[in-house]
């Protein structure tokens, strides 16, 4: 599914993958309505993928989910892959379908980058029942390994399972921040000496946006002058709805940005970018404002445990509520110096351990391993 930062990971992972020598072909879903990042990423996948398939299989209580099981087979029947690499449970799900009932010995490799919180029970075994049967799984982070272990029914097999983080892919060619503030604020009409607040990821329940606007309208009433930056396309319309509600006396001083083609130099331009999700597989918009050398808030949850480290590379919530977020934003208005030096050891790192490069050479060596064995 090209969508969200997976899609990203996916596509980047890839074309790493192609310029390796790997043969690659692609099957996502079509593109939905508020899939923003579909067109532009299939347009990458175009220069590299030998093939191009549209099945939808994310309706699984649906007719369409096995209809797309059946049109799935007709491919594993007309091509030989030597790896089927799904990047969530649901596809995993068909491939294992497909594969076991056409008697293939194709391995597959899950990819697990994110287990959404407060789901059906039903869904849940659904996904445990394809973590049990694929041929190994790929977690993105330690720590989201962890929270998922102790989710599942059952013991999950620790020689079918790795940790392969993803790298950063982007890089830092900006002009300075105060050059990119200058030029922003005149565009966007805020005054250079406010504290500029930036988020990025879809408007959902789950980025925490919400508590996020409660605790800016705090600061706001606490008498400082800021401004917040919502960067990221709507996922859910009646939360979106509700947000503009809760900050209509204050829009003035908050800017929903949508999706931006670079989100980038505005999170550079920020003072600050905050992170208050409460799922994550790893948290890439965080490993990417850490890369810039931005001060970040963070939650510190499943897989964002992994780049907050228990606030040593980043301030951390302790707990995802507006009045917590308020009084974090204070903490790192009052102590800027020392969110700049924890910001520049955490910029430090990212940029010395999440090497991309490094990641795709992670994922050859671990696809050559199944396809010696197979």
């Amino acid at each position: 599914m090209l969508k969200d930062g997976s899609g990203v990971f996916l596509t980047h992972l890839a074309l790493g993958l192609h310029e390796r020598g790997w043969d690659i072909s692609l099957v996502s879903a079509s593109k939905s309505g508020d899939w923003v990042e579909w067109p532009h990423l299939k347009d990458r996948f175009r220069s590299i993928a030998s093939n191009i398939y549209e099945l939808d299989f994310f309706n699984r209580s649906s007719p369409e989910f096995w209809n797309g099981v059946r049109a799935l087979m007709e491919i594993l029947k007309e091509k030989s892959f030597g790896i089927l690499a799904p990047q969530s449970c649901v596809p995993a799900s068909a491939c294992l379908f497909a594969r076991d009932l056409l008697g293939l010995k194709s391995p597959i490799v899950l990819t697990l980058h994110s287990w959404g919180i407060n789901r059906p029970d039903w869904m849940d075994l659904w996904d445990s029942w394809a973590l049990s049967k694929v041929d190994h799984i790929c977690f993105v982070s330690q720590g989201y390994k962890d929270a998922l272990v102790r989710r599942l029914p059952f013991e999950i097999d620790g020689n079918k399972t790795s940790v392969i983080t993803p790298g950063l892919y982007i890089e830092d060619s900006y002009p300075s921040k105060e050059a990119l503030r200058d030029e922003l604020s005149r565009r966007y009409e805020v005054s250079l000496s406010s504290f500029w607040i930036t988020t990025l990821g879809g408007i959902s329940e789950r980025k925490g946006h919400l508590e996020l606007i409660e605790g800016f309208k705090l600061l706001l009433e606490k008498g400082y002058d800021a401004h917040l930056f919502i960067i990221g396309p709507v996922r859910e319309k009646p939360y979106f709805e509700g947000l503009l509600s809760l900050c209509r006396d204050i829009l003035g001083r908050v800017r929903f940005m949508g999706q931006m083609s670079d989100p980038h130099s505005l999170i550079k331009a920020s003072d600050v970018f905050i992170f208050p999700s409460r799922s994550e597989g790893l948290g890439l918009a965080l490993m990417e404002a850490m890369a810039l050398g931005v001060p970040c808030i963070s939650s510190n949850v499943e897989g964002v445990k992994d780049l907050v480290c228990d606030g040593k590379y980043a301030l951390a919530l302790s707990e995802i509520s507006g009045s917590e977020i308020a009084r974090s934003l204070i903490y790192a208005i009052e102590n800027y110096s020392e969110m700049l030096y924890t910001a520049s050891k955490a910029r430090e790192r990212v940029l010395k351990d999440f090497s991309f490069d490094r990641t795709v050479r992670a994922y050859e060596n671990l696809y050559l391993k199944f396809l010696v064995e197979s």
